[in-house]
Formats: C-alpha cells, structure tokens, sequence
C-alpha cells in the first residue's frame, strides 16, 4: 500500500547526470504533488491562511467565526445566522503598509572574493594618490588641506564603490525599476502580516529576469526543517488556476503539437461544487479525483491511494481553466575535486569539475576526491499528464560560500523565529474580529426588538358604541380613557359580574433595550482596545488623539508603538535583501556574454544612463548591506521638524533640505549634512572677512575725508583772511572786481570744501558783493554830493567876485 506524503516515495535525488531522464523527473513532480497536496497537513495549513486572507478582504467565514464564538457547538442549520464583517483588524495593517512605503530601503553593494577585494584596494590607494597629487599640484591652501583631507577619508569610508560595485548598483536599481520592486515588496509586506509568510519566484523569461510575488496560500513548503527560509527547504509546489490561452502563452516554447491539442481538448472530468471558489482562490475541491496518479509495478499509471487522499484539486475547473503545478526540488549532482598546478608558477590550485571530466594525467592533474552537491530542479505539470520544462533550474551562484550550489528559484520567508510555528499580525487579531462581529451581529438584533414600553388596552372596557380609534382619539385629546367595567356584565353568563374583576390595572410591558445596547458598545470598544495593543499599533499612532492629550505622551505613545511593530519590518527586510541578491544572480546569468544599457529613475527624479558588461559582474561575488530604516526615519522625522527652525535661522536652504530628505541612503544624509554644515562656516568665515575688509575700508574713507576737511578748513580759513584784506582794500579803493574775486573763489572753494560748503560760501560771497556794490555806489553818491557842492560853492564865490 502507497502511504501518500511518506517521504519514502519521493525518487532517489543521488544519481548520475545520465540518470535522470525525464520519466525520473515526471516520477519527482508526481511524489511532490503527493506529500504536498494530497495530504492532512495540507488543509490544515491552506484553510489557515485562506481565513486570514479572506478577513482582511471582508470576507467573513461563519464555520471558523462559530468554531470561536459558539459555545453550545451549533451550526448554521440549527438557526438563521448571518452575520456581517466589519474590518475593524485592518486599519492596523494599512497603517503599517503605508509606513513601509515611506521607510527608506538604504542598500549597499560590496564586493566579497579575495580578488575583487584587491583590485578594489589597488584602486583605492590610486585614488589617494591622485586626490593628494591635484592638491598638491593646484597649491590648494593650508587651512584647506584639513578639509580636502576629510572630505576624501568620508568619501572612500562611506560612498566610494569600484567600477563592479557602482555597475551592479545600477543594474539592482534598474531592475527595481523595471519589476516594479517597490510595489510587489509593498504586497509581500501585506502577505507577511495576514499569512505571516512572504514568497519570490526567480525565473528567466525571453532573456531577461523576472520576479514575481508569489500567493503565500498556494505555496507548499516541505522538508523545510526549522529554518524560516523557504529556500533552504528540499521540495516547494506551487499551483493555481490559469486560462487555456495564458498556459499556452507561458510555455510555448515547451509544449509539443500533441500537448497543445492535449490542452485543447481537456474538460471537467469532476462535478465542479465548489470550483468557483477555487477558481477565486479559496478552498480547494474535497472531493477524490483522477489528478494524482502513481506507477504500480507493471509501469501503468494507476490512480494515487485515494482512501488516504483527503483533497485533491480538480484539474480542470468548471469554466475551462486548467490546473498548473511548478514543483522545484533538490537534487544531488556528482563533482570532482581537481587538483592543478599553475603554469608559470608551479603553484598547487584546486577547482571542481563534473562527474564526466577526464584529468589530464600528463599535466599534472588528479581528481582528489568525489563530492555529493545539491543541485536544484525544477517541473511543470499542466493539467493531469504534460509534464514540461523538466529541467535543472539554469541559474547557479557559485561562490566562494557556494563553490558548487545553484540557486533555488523561490526566495521568501516566515514571520517567525527559527523552529517556531507561525502566527501572523490578521491571526492575532482574528479572534477579537470575529467577536466584534458576532457582537456587532448581536447588536443589529437587539436593535429590532427594540420596542420601548407598551401598554395595555382592555378591549372589553371600551364604552358601548365606541370604536377602538374613537377610544384612542379622546385619550389622545383629552388626556382621560374612559372604560365601562359594567360592559361585560350584560353579556350572557356574565350578566351581573363586573369587567373590573379581570385584573384591569396590568402594568405595561417594558420592551427597552437601552442597557443591553450601551452594554454591548462598551464591549466593542473593549474589543477595538485590545486590537490595538496585542497588533501594537496604537489609536495615537492611527492620528485618533484627544484634545486633554499632552503632546509628550502622544509622542511617546507612538513610539513606543513602532517599537513593538518594528519586529514585522525587519522580517521583511531580511527578505528583501534577499530578493535582490538572488535578482543580482539571476541577472549575472541572464546578461552573460553580452552588454545592457540601462537607465531608471532615482528616488530625486534624476534619470541616470549606464552601460552594463555582464560578463565583469558575472566573474564577482556580491554582498549587500543595508542600514537601519528605523533610525532613517526618526532622522527623517527629525529633520522635518528642524527644517522650519534651520530655515528661520538661516542655517540651511531649500534645496539642502529637498536634497536631505530625498535621499535614500543614511550614510550619504549624514555626508550631505556634514558638507552643508562646513559650507555654512566657510560662508560665514568668507562673510566675516569680508566684513572686517569693509570696517577697515571704510574707517580708512573716515581718516581720509576727516583730513581733508581739516586741510579744508585751514585753507577756508587762510581764504577768508585774504578775503577780508582783498574786501577792505576794494573799500579804501571804492571799486572791486566782483567777478574776478568769484571766480578765484568758486576756484578755490572747490579744491578745499564739499559742495554744500562751495554754495554756502558763494552765497556769503553774493552778498557781500551785492553790499560792496551798494556801498561802492554809495560812495560815488557822495563823492558826485560833494563835487556837486563844491561846483556850487564856486560858482557863488565867482559870481560874488564878479560882482
């Protein structure tokens, strides 16, 4: 009897190369879709992460919400039960998508193989050189030495990258950009926070590589030990339902004419129940078919025990998509150890070679020893029986910590510590979500049988003749209900008892709900409390903060909350640094023997143009690093906060801070800082010599103009003295030569005073020229007088004579 999922039945791995035909690796898919499939553990495990799944996208599944919430073990056909999904769990995980696509991803490459490090070495001291050669040769200053000095140690400590390194960086950036890296780490981060798994698949397609995010519920994981690495597992499966055309379109290149009219005609060999779920990517089928088939020992293919195959996936759904399962798994492959000497120097080497690899005895080469290495393979089943690209996975990573590995084509991870089951962030807070929902259920039901309080009204009380409304209408009006207790007692054997006897004062029935419905919200809001402290994403973390809340406790309680979730981030950037050394493998074999031209896109909308060799990256090992996007962001934060203040300050600008926060590396951030800082003080050591040269310049313009109005004054007054004898002698003189005298004067005026004092003085001067003028007429005047009194006095002496 088969035992279906005893590791016993997977084929011998440890064969030769010519061994393993494709009959042995149809044999190697048929067994692994046997032990991950078609067993107990499989249900188990994809129920699991389907639940979660479909409660993050508010679809709620009552049998796992009763197996919680229902105490008495009742199912849905015992009583009507439907209830609703409130996503009360998700804000927390969209709050920390939202923060991983603003987390700063600083990545390094670094070479790691003796050889690359020693051209790199090499490469170092000529750049040492050349830097002290151009400081020496442009007679850079003394004080500048230190800086220059400093500067170079900051770049080769932190930024500088030999030709190899700087060619790979921009290869791993163009392929960023060119898969869309940052959207599918952005969804795997989804994945590893609701199914607490995060998977990659590598692959090669029309010569170029390809990464595709994997749905972590239909990836199964077998021999994976207590590592949390999915590639260090031996067998990983993976299926899903695809079109006709799009299968088709994915293997051209694999499938036959007979495999395409295979396709063609395939159908529904199972009646579909639940197939449309499963085409949604929901439950699988429950039901035993024709998908697993074994061989018996005449080579037939015969079904699979089936009593032991719990659930087995329908090959061809209902609306015609068919069932592909890509198994990869380790092999062993057979090398030799050689052992050579070097030609030129007789030194002794050694390097691996196949199993079918001749030494060359007369050259000195010996094959010390044979080794088993893992080898991985991969197949694909479409359908029932076309079994294509049967295969070792093409791409190897030997190295110097892998001379003789290939690389897994799957690279992902669980959100757990080693050996330990995983718990996802939606499976922690599934059991309080799906109380929520059953309270909230409980809540919308109670809010119908909300009634308030209804009172009794006694038909057989209402007066003779009255309606029912009539009676309603005059309580209504008038604020009384009249009965009749007697009504009754005219009746039949009635006759003489009266109504009243029949408990007429009843006590209205209280159908209010209010405390049960305040209690109830008091419960939901418990419940959205612990949400928020076992997911660790607090209510001031989500921006729901009070007005009584002091600024520092909010700042506190928010990071106090991204310390407890910063656990789920370094999961997920382990797996990212995973994902781009195996990207970087799979480019070096996908660019062999030919060059790339590349260009993308950096996080500042710089486009950048580069030129690739594959074959100089191919012939080097890489490691990458990376920094802390925890302390980037409270640096980030830090600087947002400063910005307002350092701009105020006039300590930083605009486009220093632009420059800052864009930047996707803390390293070159803290350069950047570092430089903008030593600017600051060489601007302002510039700015201040300049002000000491302007003081001195113009206390000089000071001495100058103070002795030049001295020597001003001095001349002004020698003027003046020269004036006065020059103005007394035009008195005794009684004439002047006005204009000669302005003329000297506006003359010297000008080479002894500024202009303020020429005009003064020239007006000074007017007026004395126009009382000179005055006094010199004056002058004549009198003289005219008095020769006129003297003709006079004549004439009468004359004619006194004369007579």
């Amino acid at each position: 009897m088969i035992i279906i999922g005893n590791n016993e039945d997977f084929p011998s791995q440890k064969k030769s190369e010519k061994q393993k035909t494709a009959k042995w690796a149809e044999k190697c898919v048929r067994a692994a879709t046997d032990m991950g499939l078609y067993s107990s553990e499989f249900y188990g495990e994809y129920r699991e992460i389907r639940t979660n799944m479909d409660l993050y996208n508010n679809i709620l599944d009552k049998d796992d919400m009763l197996d919680m919430c229902d105490p008495f073990g009742m199912t849905d056909n015992d009583f009507p039960f439907e209830p609703a999904h409130y996503p009360v769990a998700n804000n927390k995980i969209n709050l920390l998508l939202g923060e991983e696509m603003k987390r700063k991803f600083d990545w390094k490459v670094r070479v790691i193989n003796q050889d690359a490090i020693t051209e790199k070495e090499k490469d170092i001291a000529n750049e040492i050189r050349s830097r002290f050669l151009e400081i020496v040769t442009r007679d850079v200053p003394q004080e500048q030495i230190a800086e220059k000095v400093q500067e170079l140690d900051n770049y080769l400590r932190y930024d500088y990258q030999d030709m190899r390194e700087r060619r790979a960086t921009q290869l791993l950036n163009h392929m960023i950009e060119k898969e869309n890296l940052k959207y599918k780490w952005n969804m795997g981060f989804l994945d590893g926070l609701v199914a607490g798994r995060e998977i990659y698949s590598l692959d090669i397609v029309n010569g170029d590589p390809r990464i595709r995010k994997c749905n972590p519920a239909n990836i199964r994981v077998i021999r994976k030990g207590q590592s949390v690495d999915v590639q260090d597992a031996d067998i990983i499966i993976e299926w899903g339902y695809h079109s006709r055309g799009n299968v088709l379109d994915d293997y051209s290149d694999y499938l036959s004419e007979d495999d395409v009219k295979e396709i063609e005609r395939m159908d529904t060999t199972l009646s579909a129940g639940t197939d449309e779920a499963v085409a949604q990517g929901k439950e699988p089928d429950l039901l035993a078919g024709t998908f697993s088939m074994i061989e018996d020992k005449d080579g037939n293919l015969v079904p699979s025990n089936l009593n032991n195959a719990e659930m087995l996936l329908n090959p061809v759904l209902e609306d015609g998509s068919l069932l592909v399962t890509r198994t990869v798994w380790r092999s062993y492959r057979k090398i030799g150890k050689l052992k050579y000497y070097d030609r030129k120097t007789g030194e002794q080497l050694y390097r691996f070679v196949d199993e079918f690899y001749k030494p060359r005895v007369k050259m000195g080469e010996e094959i010390e020893k044979y080794i088993w290495v893992t080898d991985w393979w991969e197949g694909t089943r479409i359908g029932e029986n076309i079994f294509v690209k049967m295969r070792p996975f093409p791409v190897k990573a030997y190295g110097i910590n892998n001379p003789t590995g290939t690389l897994c084509p799957y690279v992902g991870g669980d959100y757990t510590q080693e050996g330990e089951p995983t718990t996802s962030l939606m499976a922690r807070m599934k059991p309080y979500s799906y109380y929520y929902d059953f309270l909230m259920f409980k809540q919308w039901e109670t809010l119908t049988k909300h009634k308030g309080v209804v009172g009794y009204l006694d038909l057989a009380m209402i007066p003779e003749g009255w309606e029912t409304e009539d009676a309603l209408y005059f309580a209504d009006k008038m604020g009384w209900l009249p009965i009749d207790s007697f009504k009754e007692a005219r009746k039949g054997a009635a006759t003489g008892t009266l109504a009243g006897n029949m408990n007429a004062n009843r006590a209205p029935m209280n159908f209010d709900m209010g405390n049960y419905l305040q209690q109830n919200m008091m419960i939901l809001n418990f419940i959205k409390e612990e949400i928020s402290n076992i997911s660790g994403v607090s209510r001031q973390r989500e921006g729901a903060i009070s007005s009584s809340e002091l600024v520092g406790n909010t700042q506190r309680s928010v990071m106090q909350s991204s310390h407890i979730t910063e656990l789920y981030f370094q999961f997920h950037e382990r797996i990212k640094v995973s994902v781009l050394k195996a990207t970087l493998e799979v480019a070096k074999h996908a660019y062999r023997n030919r060059s790339l031209k590349v260009q993308y896109i950096t996080d500042d909308m710089s486009q950048v143009l580069a030129e690739i060799d594959g074959d100089m990256i191919r012939e080097i090992d890489y490691g990458i690093t990376i920094g802390s996007s925890m302390e980037y962001q409270q640096l980030q934060q830090t600087m947002i906060q400063l910005a307002q203040a350092g701009l105020q300050n006039d300590k930083v600008n605009f486009s220093q801070i632009m420059d800052i926060l864009t930047d996707p590396s803390i390293s070159s951030v803290r350069r950047k800082i570092e430089t903008a800082e030593r600017q600051k003080m060489d601007q302002m050591r510039q700015d201040s010599e300049q002000q000491q040269q302007m003081m001195q310049q113009q206390q000089q313009m000071a001495q100058q103009v103070e002795a030049m109005r001295n020597e001003g004054k001095q001349q002004a007054e020698q003027f003046k003295a020269d004036l006065a004898l020059e103005l007394e002698r035009v008195r005794n003189e009684g004439k002047i030569d006005l204009e000669k005298v302005k003329a000297q004067l506006h003359k010297d005026l000008k080479m002894t005073e500024s202009s303020d004092t020429v005009m003064k003085t020239m007006s000074d001067v007017e007026k004395l020229g126009m009382q000179l003028k005055h006094e010199a007429k004056e002058n004549e005047l009198d003289r005219q007088s008095e020769e006129e009194i003297e003709r006079l006095k004549l004439e009468k002496s004359i004619k006194t004579t004369g007579s």
